[in-house]
This record gives C-alpha cells, sequence and structure tokens, in this order.
C-alpha cells in the first residue's frame, strides 16, 4: 500500500502500452508486460473469489483489479528486501501482490464472515498467509467490504446512484483512497486524492 501520487506511462493504463521515451523505453516495455501478464493470469481467481465472498456486499471484479494493477504498477525492485529486514525488525511491513499488512489483515478478519479460523493469528502470522494471493485477493474483497460498510453505517451511502456528496464521489473512488489510509473518517463530501482517483479510472477499463 505505498504513495498516493498519480502514476506515469506506461503504467497509468492497465490495458494499453503507451508510448514511453528515453534509454529505458524498451526495459520499460517489458516490465509493463510482465505485471499485466500477472494480473490476466490472475483474474480467473479474482472472478471467482467477487462471485463468492458476497456478504455483507458483493464488490466488482474491476474493483480487486484496479487494486492490484496499482500496487503492480508502483512495485519497487527493492521492496521484497526491505519488507523481509522491517520484519525481522519487528515492524509491520506491507507484503504480498496488494500490499497488505498483518494488522490490517487482522482487522479484515476480525469483519469479514469467514475470518473466524483467523482471528487469533498474529500479525507474523497474517503477513505469512498474505502471501499467497487467493487468501490474499479475499482479504482485499473484505477491505472494499469493510470501508463502504464504514461508510453506510455512519450515514454516508458510497453506493447512492450517481455518487456520494457534492463533489459526487464513486465507491471506487473512494475505496481506492482510503485502501492505503484506513477506513476513514465518514463525511457528507468526500474527495477523492489522486490516487483514488486513478485507481478509478482503472477500473473502468478492468
Amino acid at each position: 500500500m505505498r504513495g498516493t501520487a498519480a502514476l506515469e506511462p506506461p503504467f497509468d493504463d492497465p490495458v494499453t502500452l503507451a508510448s514511453t521515451r528515453g534509454p529505458g523505453r524498451s526495459a520499460l516495455a517489458a516490465l509493463w508486460r510482465r505485471r499485466r501478464d500477472y494480473l490476466e493470469l490472475r483474474r480467473p481467481i479474482v472472478r471467482e473469489i467477487c462471485a463468492r465472498d458476497t456478504v455483507p456486499l458483493a464488490i466488482p471484479t474491476s474493483w480487486v483489479l484496479a487494486l492490484l494493477w496499482d500496487e503492480l504498477a508502483r512495485r519497487d525492485l527493492t521492496e521484497a528486501a526491505s519488507d523481509w529486514l522491517l520484519g525481522k525488525v519487528g515492524r509491520d511491513p506491507s507484503v504480498g501482490p496488494y500490499q497488505v499488512t498483518g494488522r490490517t489483515g487482522l482487522d479484515v478478519v476480525g469483519f469479514v464472515p469467514w475470518g473466524t479460523p483467523y482471528r487469533t493469528s498474529s500479525p507474523a502470522q497474517m503477513r505469512e498467509l498474505l502471501l499467497d494471493f487467493t487468501f490474499a485477493t479475499r482479504v482485499v474483497v473484505g477491505r472494499a467490504q469493510q470501508i463502504v460498510t464504514h461508510w453506510r453505517r455512519a450515514g454516508h451511502d458510497p453506493l447512492v446512484e450517481g455518487g456520494l456528496g457534492e463533489h459526487r464521489l464513486s465507491p471506487i473512488a473512494l475505496v481506492g483512497t482510503l485502501y492505503s489510509q484506513g477506513l476513514g473518517q465518514p463525511k457528507p463530501n468526500p474527495r477523492p486524492n489522486p490516487r483514488g482517483r486513478q485507481i478509478a479510472l482503472f477500473a473502468q477499463k478492468l
């Protein structure tokens, strides 16, 4: 769950390989293709989980794929080593394909109906589970459900037709904005951050 800045070409579009310039063009293109292939190979898994985990509400496959692409596109080549080191010194780094921390995973399994067997896990144990793509996807679906439910319970329904508040914030823009931050403080007129806007655009294409 990395920073909020908007992505640049070629990673600002999950479908079309945008033109890039400079001496690193071929390397960027190859990297874009590898990450795109990773997403496409896992699309059926995401679709199956979204169709199955529909309580307390159904989450569109496109939302999860958009969150996945955003994380894949932001991936740093050195992050695996840094995450390993942080875990060794007692920190709780974000891990796995969706970059989720152990504590966030525990928060989600405390919320979703299927999470009971995992609620006594430690953050370190949860991080190990989050390395599995299927489990991590279930957690991400659960996190999106948790964010939307949190806002609905506070009287601010992001699923209202046309969007939430005067800025017409869409539910995926809200989820994309809060994905790396928490559940947020519900309010009547929220605005997306650049990352949330970009994730919403990804969801329209995926």
